[in-house]
């Protein structure tokens, strides 16, 4: 066939007419024409690629699409390499920091350092199998999917998607009788995974001490060697006060101990220890009075020490490596705990269906689960201590009618606040026992309404004041810097008042809070700007 398109071909005029009979000299059974321009036959050719070569590329973004679709399926409403990459993540630092955990705990136990109570130990093993278990559900879930079985077509599945509920999403499902998406399975973990860390809040951060040597040979009392009046002999010793030797002192000669024994600035000795009160008092000058916390430079955190002793001892000082320093285990094990906490803030970052940076939601998780973690790392607050040579946060210091250990304390706080976070995060997955004790008490005020005072006065009462006051009294009693996080408390105490409705803060707005329950529906209108005719039944609140 020919193209009909006269700039293409053109017809001979010496073509035989329809009909004819004559022979003709050449092919006449088609029209014989000649190129004009450019070849019609290389045009047709290339015309016949590009659409071969458009419909092979439509085909395969087609298979490719449907072969991704199958090879990565939506996790609900989350697309399968953002929820994979964050339960990655969280798992990830989860089996970091049990291996920080695990290795302290044993290592300290066998160096005799310090030992962790059996009930923390037992709970951390308990903690770490329910998260083995939340992983392998986890990993089952998606082996399920890429080796389906026919019994398993009857198995709840994730929102409207392919890939089936995990074991613990439909336990959480039918103990809370709520409804989960992926966003708030994702919150739960990095709320309940890191748990176990904050168990061993008493001892992690633990100064790690020299052995006392004195007090191993019987010398436990050396009140009157540290006298003025007595000082540098007293008490079966004497001191070198020139190079800071101990001899054991029989009131006529003086015998070295095997082997020597030196007071050095270089060791951390226990506040308890009689090396401690030595050093002290040959830290005084000019006959004056011993130091009540001499300055102790080389004392480590326990966490560090394990970890930094678990690998082999360098040669020398040029081949240590990172693995070999304390500090980079403090701040490892510090950064690990306070991911855990934006990655609530941002899994939990949802206002009304609306994705946002600063959302009220998940902003309020990031806030206290940061104070939280902030107040945890109070922990190796007396390493700092005896740095500076303050008194030590694992003593009562001037605290009237407090007798016990302060860092005891804040760990009742601590989890206080754990508490009052879990019970937010409960609340968006549906589980709502204040607001339920509410409606049972008559109250109609819609649940969004009424969930944001209650979370105001939790947070309020149970992690702003309480928090803002354990670090005053830090800073005031004990002269432990202020963290940052105190001006976080300053402005969620002014927050939780604004929510409350105690304040009205600067823009007024309508009712709110103890406002809203207690004020009558025409203040309440007249609040939100609208009249009780004007008002429609959309944006009228019932009492």
């Amino acid at each position: 066939s020919e193209p009909s398109q006269p700039g293409g071909w053109h017809v001979r005029d010496d073509a035989p007419a329809v009909g004819s009979t004559e022979a003709p000299s050449e092919r006449t059974d088609v029209p014989q024409a000649v190129p004009s321009g450019r070849s019609s036959v290389q045009e047709a050719t290339s015309r016949s690629s590009v659409h071969a070569a458009a419909s092979y590329a439509a085909g395969a973004a087609s298979r490719t699409s449907a072969f991704i679709d199958v090879a990565m399926p939506r996790v609900g409403e989350v697309p399968f390499l953002t929820f994979t990459v964050f339960a990655v993540v969280l798992f990830a630092f989860t089996a970091f920091t049990d291996s920080i955990l695990v290795t302290v705990t044993v290592r300290a136990h066998m160096n005799e350092h310090f030992t962790f109570p059996i009930a923390v130990s037992a709970l951390n093993g308990i903690w770490i199998v329910l998260q083995i278990l939340l992983f392998a559900d986890l990993i089952y879930v998606f082996f399920r999917y890429y080796r389906p079985r026919p019994k398993d077509d009857d198995k709840p599945r994730i929102g409207d998607s392919r890939v089936r509920m995990p074991k613990s999403w439909y336990c959480l499902t039918r103990c809370f009788n709520a409804e989960l998406n992926p966003r708030s399975y994702l919150l739960m973990l990095s709320l309940l995974l890191p748990l176990n860390a904050l168990v061993f809040y008493v001892g992690l951060g633990h100064p790690v001490y020299t052995p006392s040597r004195l007090q191993d040979a019987g010398y436990y009392n050396i009140t009157e060697l540290v006298k003025l009046d007595r000082w540098p002999t007293g008490n079966g010793l004497r001191v070198d006060v020139g190079t800071w030797e101990v001899f054991m002192w029989d009131g006529k000669t003086a015998q070295e101990f095997v082997p020597r024994l030196f007071i050095t600035s270089t060791e951390c000795y226990s506040d308890s220890s009689p090396e401690y009160r030595l050093l002290a008092q040959l830290r005084a000058k000019g006959g004056n009075e011993a130091e009540d916390y001499p300055k102790q430079a080389y004392c480590e955190a326990l966490i560090g020490t394990m970890m930094a002793g678990s690998f082999a001892e360098p040669a020398s000082t040029n081949e240590k490596t990172w693995r070999h320093d304390e500090d980079k285990w403090d701040e490892a094990f510090e950064f690990a705990l306070r991911l855990f906490s934006s990655l609530a803030g941002i899994v939990a970052d949802q206002t009304e269906g609306a994705n946002t940076m600063v959302s009220l939601v998940g902003l309020s998780f990031l806030k206290d689960m940061t104070d939280v973690f902030d107040m945890f790392m109070l922990t190796f607050a007396d390493v700092g201590q005896m740095h500076e040579g303050r008194p030590l946060l694992a003593f009562n210091h001037g605290l009237p009618g407090y007798q016990w250990s302060f860092h005891g304390l804040v760990q009742a706080w601590i989890w206080l606040g754990v508490a009052v976070v879990l019970l937010r995060a409960l609340a968006v997955i549906g589980f709502t026992p204040i607001v339920y004790l509410f409606r049972c008490c008559g109250c109609t005020v819609p649940d969004e309404e009424l969930r944001r005072p209650i979370d105001a006065f939790f947070s309020m009462f149970f992690i702003e004041i309480p928090y803002l006051s354990l670090r005053w009294i830090a800073w005031y009693r004990y002269g432990v810097p202020v963290s940052i996080m105190a001006v976080k408390n300053i402005l969620g105490i002014y927050e939780d008042l604004y929510f409350i409705g105690i304040v009205q803060g600067f823009g007024g707005g309508k009712a709110r809070g103890i406002r809203l329950l207690c004020c009558r529906r025409s203040d309440a209108e007249k609040a939100e700007g609208t009249g009780p005719r004007g008002a429609s039944s959309g944006s009228r609140s019932s009492f």
